[in-house]
């Protein structure tokens, strides 16, 4: 099995390395062919379950800024009432 590995290692591939070896293993891999079947279908359904945490990650990170927004928005409220409130 001959693969497609470079002399240089670009960080997106450090990235990956860190996050799942045997993922870029079978990303830097020239022939799909030569990988066994059920090795294959785990490996799109690992790819599958990573898409999905990847868009649930993305979002609990959009929920949680509209949450800091929301606290944000209510804190200058507050202290906009306090300050009129105060020098009424």
């Amino acid at each position: 099995m001959r693969s497609s590995y470079s002399r240089w290692v670009t960080a997106s591939a450090l990235a990956e390395h860190a996050y799942c070896p045997r993922a870029l293993y079978y990303h830097r891999t020239t022939d799909p062919a030569s990988i066994e079947p059920d090795v294959r279908d785990r490996l799109m359904r690992g790819e599958r379950i990573h898409r999905e945490y990847g868009r649930t990650e993305a979002r609990r990170e959009a929920r949680g800024r509209a949450v800091l927004l929301l606290v944000a928005g209510l804190t200058v409220a507050l202290a906009v009432l306090v300050f009129y409130g105060v020098s009424s």
